[in-house]
């Protein structure tokens, strides 16, 4: 009876050592690409979009592709130097590719201060082009770049200059007018109007 057991009892033995000495993983291994190629990629949209390529800053490190997961990337504005948060979503993924959506933030993360000299209440063109942009994003898919040709515009309410933006559907006039002026603190505002 018991030279029967024990060879069972053996071959139990050996058959969990054989299985304790294998590893098994269910877990998939999630794909992923380097930070710089989603933004080249969120680039490429964008220029296709506005006819403009804006500079997109996703990060040196590796991104993980998950349906519906999120990344912050930045976006600056070639012309005024303004900086966008830009939301990329992953809405599919199959191994390393995917296709997403982003959503560009309608105000920047450093907005142009509007101050004068109160004693030359003048200022660049520059300067009211970045106004400009920020007036207009919340409009438009990306910010715009914005050119201003006057290139010294008095601060006075009532003043009005003009400027020029480019997108898909072409060239498009805005007429920026002073509305606000305080000379003590510096301060003016404008009103941009896309001409039609």
């Amino acid at each position: 009876m018991r030279s029967r057991i024990l060879p069972l009892v053996v071959a139990a033995a050996a058959t969990a050592v054989l299985l304790s000495g294998c590893n098994f993983s269910f877990t998939p291994q999630i794909p992923e690409v380097e930070g710089s190629d989603v933004a080249t990629a969120v680039e490429d949209k964008l220029e296709d979009e506005v006819g403009t390529r804006p500079d997109i800053d996703c990060g040196s490190d590796p991104v993980k592709l998950e349906v519906t997961a999120s990344l912050t990337c930045v976006l600056t504005d070639p012309g005024s130097g303004l900086e966008y948060d830009v939301v990329v979503t992953f809405t599919s993924v199959s191994g390393s590719d995917y296709t997403f959506d982003f959503k560009v933030a309608d105000s920047p993360n450093n907005p142009p201060e509007p101050t004068v000299d109160p004693q030359a209440p003048t200022v660049t063109g520059d300067d009211i082009a970045a106004l400009v942009v920020t007036a207009l994003s919340p409009s438009l898919p990306a910010p715009p770049e914005v050119n201003c040709p006057e290139p010294v515009v008095d601060i006075i309410v009532g003043n009005t200059t003009y400027c020029q933006y480019e997108d898909e559907d072409g060239s498009h006039d805005v007429e920026v007018t002073i509305t606000e002026y305080d000379p003590v603190a510096g301060t003016y505002a404008i009103n941009a109007a896309v001409m039609i």
